[in-house]
């Protein structure tokens, strides 16, 4: 492939502008289709996708760009043309189009140069003082921890907080927060699941049925069948189980009840 292309001096080092990379691209590959298309855009900003796609359909060769439509005077009403000329020359580069220099066309550098001269410097912020999660916080994960088995609630709680770096939940950041209480809703979801296909087989067992006609009867009485109980809903729906088993006249076994 010609690699004999014009380059531009930016600060000391050549590079390729995008539209000599597509005119050796046409030379080169003129079976190939180069394409873009939209990834994200809004009227702050946008983020496009560039694909080089062989005669046989398959892509070979991608690129993608973000501009900011206040990144410079062009970018104002322009940058999405900008944003897909990156792209298109990240794409090109990824096919081996003009990077004797660098991967980055002079284009999408000058660009970057003139965005970060026009991005006002940050003010110094003064270090802030670590915010922990508070009572009401601590209180509803506690409540959740309720949900695995009291052998089982320290160290799962333990394993979580040696995950966030946190040795009580009176050290836990508010920012880490929401992150935490989701890993602990899913591990309480599978523990949830795991008692109720227990209670159901203990339930089976005493009432003389199949798993398959308890679980029907459970999903018929209580609206849900036990694969679709959500946190939220188990203490009721363990709850209102219970009664029927009760009702059936079985006795709860220890090992393999609703926890």
């Amino acid at each position: 492939m010609k690699q004999d292309l014009p380059t531009t001096n930016i600060k000391g080092k050549e590079y390729v502008l995008v539209n000599d990379r597509i005119k050796a691209f046409r030379e080169n590959f003129p079976q190939y289709s180069l394409t873009s298309e939209i990834v994200e855009l809004t009227d702050k900003r946008v983020v496009m996708v560039a694909k080089i796609i062989n005669p046989d359909g398959v892509i070979v060769a991608t690129g993608h760009a973000y501009e900011d439509a206040n990144g410079s005077f062009i970018n104002k009403t322009s940058y999405i043309e900008n944003c897909e000329t990156s792209a298109w020359g990240r794409a090109l580069a990824n096919l081996g189009v003009g990077i004797d220099g660098s991967m980055c066309s002079a284009d999408e550098l000058a660009n970057a140069l003139i965005n970060q001269q026009n991005q006002p410097q940050p003010p110094q912020e003064q270090p802030q003082q670590e915010v922990y999660i508070n009572e009401t916080q601590i209180k509803k994960i506690q409540n959740i921890l309720r949900v695995f088995p009291k052998a089982n609630r320290e160290t799962t709680l333990n394993i979580l907080l040696n995950e966030f770096v946190a040795k009580e939940l009176t050290e836990l950041p508010q920012g880490k927060y929401v992150l935490f209480l989701n890993r602990l809703v899913d591990s309480a979801n599978v523990v949830i699941k795991k008692s109720l296909q227990g209670f159901v087989k203990n339930f089976a067992s005493r009432a003389g049925k199949t798993e398959e006609e308890i679980r029907e009867l459970l999903k018929t009485a209580l609206g849900k069948d036990i694969d679709e109980v959500e946190l939220a809903e188990y203490p009721q729906y363990a709850k209102n189980a219970k009664q029927m088993a009760e009702d059936y006249k079985v006795e709860n076994n220890e090992q393999t009840d609703i926890q």
